[in-house]
């Protein structure tokens, strides 16, 4: 069978990216909706959570993770 070299390349593109184990970015606060900013997506990346919130939502979810201060 002759190869027709007026088609082109026809094999379809490979994925070369890995995507076993690599945890989905997303753009969106997991409470809210709230659009995330660069730095709230670094931090919830850097984080020890896997939770993806807007810096209003972490901070509240901080608040009541804290237990109350006994005086």
């Amino acid at each position: 069978m002759a190869h027709d070299a007026s088609r082109g390349y026809t094999d379809p593109p490979m994925d070369l990216e890995e995507h076993v184990g690599v945890e989905e970015l997303k753009e969106r606060c997991e409470s809210c909706g709230a659009r995330l900013t660069a730095d709230e997506i670094k931090a919830a990346l850097d984080g020890a959570s896997d939770s993806f919130l807007c810096a209003r939502c972490a901070a509240e979810q901080v608040a009541v993770a804290e237990p109350p201060e006994d005086d």
